[in-house]
């Protein structure tokens, strides 16, 4: 004997199955919800990828809102200040440059400034991402200690070769675990000989020094505006030490482009 499905169960049964078809339909609508926010997500990064970069009116690219700027410090002679000022109008407004050079001090003579002492404090208290070090034009001279002693005479050429790659080597070192890039730039050959060929002596020194550091760049003044070993007579002033503003401009135009500026 057949036992006909009471009301009740028929009930039943149609709630369940509609139950069913209700999750199934559910599910679906998820899924397409989730494809539709990931081919949205992936248009957007298209989107900005595709994006032209912010520059300035001069063409120069600007970090995006909330990207830190780029902090440079100019250290040096009388030279570098001038070169630091050059290098504020060139770069981006963003980058963060401050100019700590201090006129007429070099390596020579730490009793008047000791620059390796300030570079420490420097590396220690507010390292910057770059630091550029641009001296030599005063250190033609006998090369003194902290308290005005000479250690060595400037007629001693290996000795004072060995004493001033030392002092370039303290001055390097400050920034070697500080995550600061040392950019060295030398000086150009000058009127007088007796500064304009220390000047390319020092320089390579540097590059000597500078070979075995991994966190120091060199560049040089007088292979910026092609000059070379030769005095760079159109770019001298009056006084045939420093350099002309527009020379200045040219050799901060091309460090801008160049690494770890660039």
């Amino acid at each position: 004997m057949v036992i006909s499905p009471t009301n009740r169960d028929v009930k039943r049964r149609w709630t369940a199955a509609w139950l069913g078809n209700l999750a199934v339909l559910a599910c679906a609508v998820l899924a397409c919800a989730v494809v539709a926010a990931s081919c949205s997500d992936q248009n957007t990064v298209s989107a900005e990828s595709n994006q032209p970069p912010i520059t300035d009116a001069s063409g120069q690219p600007v970090a995006a809102a909330g990207a830190p700027a780029k902090k440079i410090t100019v250290a040096g002679d009388s030279i570098s200040v001038g070169l630091g000022a050059s290098l504020r109008k060139a770069v981006s407004p963003d980058v963060t440059l401050k100019v700590i050079g201090e006129e007429g001090t070099g390596l020579a003579r730490p009793d008047d400034f000791n620059w390796p002492e300030r570079l420490r404090t420097l590396a220690r208290d507010f390292p910057p991402e770059v630091l550029l070090l641009s001296l030599s034009s005063n250190d033609a001279q006998d090369l003194a200690d902290e308290n005005g002693n000479q250690v060595v005479a400037y007629s001693q050429s290996e000795a004072w070769d060995l004493e001033y790659s030392n002092r370039l080597a303290e001055s390097f070192d400050a920034f070697k675990d500080s995550g600061t890039t040392v950019l060295w730039v030398g000086h150009v050959r000058t009127q007088k000989d007796k500064v304009g060929l220390a000047n390319r002596h020092i320089q390579q020194l540097a590059a000597q020094v500078a070979s075995t550091r991994p966190w120091v760049v060199v560049q040089d003044l007088a292979t910026l505006l092609g000059t070379g070993d030769q005095v760079a007579k159109d770019c001298l002033v009056a006084d045939g030490l420093h350099l002309k503003t527009d020379c200045l401009d040219l050799a901060a135009r091309a460090l801008r482009d160049l690494p770890p500026i660039a």
